[in-house]
Formats: C-alpha cells, structure tokens, sequence
C-alpha cells in the first residue's frame, strides 16, 4: 500500500470555481482554482481549445479572462 501525502497531492489539485458561458451557449470557461493560483480552461462546442494561466492573479481576473474567452475578445 503507498500512501500520498497531502503536499504531494498539491500540485494536482484543482478545484471547479465557476462555469461562464456565451450567449449562443458555444462557448464556456471554467475557472478553477488550482495550488499555483487560478487557471481558466476554454472550450469552443465541448471541445477544450486552451487553458489560461493567472497564477499571480486574482479570482476577479481569472473570471474576466473567462468573459473575455466567451464574449469573444480571446481567440
């Protein structure tokens, strides 16, 4: 039996924020926060095109990352 520790675990852990979607529902993101900070996962008709960095930012801008991605600013 091996057992993990909690700082081993860490670095992996991701926890789902929030969900932001376009209005014609094509496009979402998903903020999560992760041990490094907070990362924005995009996706175009349930397909995941990128994933965001914004370790050294703040929740509010993980999320208009998130708006930016969904109203289309963010190709």
């Amino acid at each position: 039996v091996s057992q993990v520790t909690i700082a081993e675990r860490q670095p992996t852990m991701r926890t789902w924020v929030t969900r932001i979607y376009s209005k014609d529902q094509k496009r979402y993101a998903d903020v999560l926060s992760t041990y490094n900070g907070f990362e924005v996962e995009m996706f175009e008709n349930e397909e995941k095109v990128r994933r965001q960095e914004c370790w050294d930012h703040t929740r509010q801008y993980a999320e208009d990352c998130a708006e930016n991605w969904c109203e289309g600013i963010i190709k």
